[in-house]
């Protein structure tokens, strides 16, 4: 059985400092949600993942009906993060019992700055379900996007067994809603249901 999230956050990482020449590795649920909601200390550092994530057990196919945990964080992320080649599964999140306006979902929640960058990703095996009927974000990488923000995607990918189901405005692959400078996306595919 995969190592799956507890819950919980750590900014004990494996190795690194941050720099471009040596970002901090992530091989748990738990360091990467520690980066998530590192918000400002993301800005202009590096981060890599060094094995595929469970967030939640994706090898059990009746995973989704054995109270998954949910994603949510409500921080913004300012830098880089580098999947190696690596997979994200049983990304989840499911407010449909107590729906809520002004909720932004994603793997990331909120993205700002003028180096984002998010590369060498795939995110399969998951699904985000943000009932709010107004003033939401739903997606897989990043529920909002702040204006000013210059973000740039290379080589990610969301595969079909990915859904994102959401009755407002602003439901998507990358980015939920928001404004911003400037977006590029550089060999990206989205394959994931979206409802």
């Amino acid at each position: 059985e995969p190592d799956i999230w507890d819950g919980t956050s750590s900014t004990a990482f494996d190795g690194g400092d941050g720099s471009a020449a040596y970002p901090y590795l992530i091989s748990t649920a738990e360091q990467l949600a520690g980066m998530v909601i590192s918000q400002d200390n993301t800005d202009n550092n590096h981060y890599r993942l060094t094995k595929d994530i469970y967030i939640n057990n994706t090898t059990d196919p009746d995973w989704k009906t054995k109270d998954p945990k949910n994603w949510f964080f409500e921080t913004y992320f300012y830098g880089e993060l580098d999947g190696a080649g690596h997979t994200v599964r049983g990304l989840y999140f499911n407010n449909s019992s107590s729906p809520s306006n002004g909720i932004y979902v994603g793997l990331l929640p909120w993205i700002k700055g003028k180096k984002v960058s998010v590369k060498n990703l795939t995110v399969s095996d998951s699904e985000i379900t943000n009932m709010g009927a107004s003033g939401c974000g739903t997606a897989v990488i990043a529920g909002y996007i702040a204006a000013g923000t210059e973000a740039v995607f290379t080589d990610c990918y969301i595969d079909d067994t990915v859904s994102v189901n959401s009755p407002a405005a602003g439901c998507s692959g990358f980015i939920g809603s928001g404004t911003c400078s400037s977006i590029t996306f550089t060999r990206c595919a989205v394959f994931a249901k979206i409802s």
